[in-house]
């Protein structure tokens, strides 16, 4: 009996932490007290530029190499087997005139995005694999934007980002448990922060001043169906949020699903649009290897 009383309440136990962290991350949610990354400096302006289709090489070049570490994370994705050059490229602007304003300001958003905001101790591994899903998404989100035409730069952005509110929320989670004294297990933390991703990552797009449509985008990316506000890019980030899990093969999304896809139809894609979206998950899957 007394074993049995012992399990049980290890139960009981176990089952309250979750929970008292879990109230507290929902309280830090809806007050909006949670603590956003911060994107200042180098990081902002480098932000800023890659967002601006008239930004002039030489500028964008010069903001980059203030930063070593994303100067060379640049050069390094520049020489790797995607982009196949027939020579080492050394300095950024033989990347930029190589690659091109629109590859270079790809490479620089996602290195950006990877190194200030997809960092939480103790889950290294976990969201290495939450930002390849999410460069997954924008290179898919970019294919769909040009079949459109529309905001290509826009869209891969959208894609991008459309996760950026689970790390944020994991920080959230481990910093919470420190403070009330509640050992999670990984599991348990990456479960709490599925519900709210969405809201957190489109507060943090707008407290870094980037485009309202980014941040509604984000916010609105699970939506199936029309809604009243907002243009199509939500739907959009949905499909490719959709291609990119089929792509990189993780068991969510299998080739039905994704031609039944509610998107599909709302996005006005044709089935051979589908399949030519389809077709790209090679090529998507070389950009994400080149850059994770």
């Amino acid at each position: 009996m007394q074993e049995r009383a012992l399990a049980e309440h290890m139960q009981r136990v176990t089952e309250e932490f979750p929970r008292k962290v879990a109230d507290a991350l929902a309280r830090q949610i809806d007050d909006d007290s949670l603590e956003l990354p911060v994107l200042a400096g180098t990081a902002h302006r480098v932000m800023q530029m890659a967002l601006d289709e008239d930004v002039d090489p030489v500028h964008l070049a010069d903001a980059i190499r203030n930063d070593s570490a994303m100067a060379g994370n640049l050069l390094r994705i520049a020489n790797s087997p995607l982009y196949r050059a027939r020579s080492a490229i050394v300095s950024l602007q033989q990347a930029i005139s190589r690659l091109g304003m629109h590859q270079v300001r790809e490479i620089a958003l996602a290195i950006v995005c990877e190194s200030r905001v997809f960092r939480v101790r103790g889950f290294e591994k976990e969201l290495t694999e939450v930002f390849r899903h999410c460069l997954a998404t924008a290179h898919f989100a970019q294919e769909i934007a040009r079949a459109k035409r529309w905001n290509v730069e826009e869209a891969f952005l959208a894609g991008l980002m459309h996760d950026i509110g689970r790390p944020v929320l994991l920080q959230a989670v481990v910093d919470l448990s420190s403070e009330l004294d509640c050992r999670l297990s990984k599991p348990q933390a990456l479960a709490l922060v599925t519900a709210g991703h969405e809201r957190t990552g489109a507060r943090l797009i707008t407290r870094w001043e980037l485009p309202p449509r980014i941040a509604d985008a984000v916010q609105h990316h699970h939506h199936h169906v029309a809604r009243e506000q907002g243009g199509p890019l939500f739907a959009v980030v949905g499909l490719a949020d959709e291609l990119a899990h089929f792509a990189l093969r993780d068991g969510m999304v299998d080739e039905p699903a994704l031609r039944d896809s509610p998107r599909v139809g709302y996005l006005n894609l044709y089935p051979e649009d589908l399949t030519a979206l389809i077709a790209c998950a090679d090529k998507v899957r070389l950009a994400v290897e080149a850059v994770g």
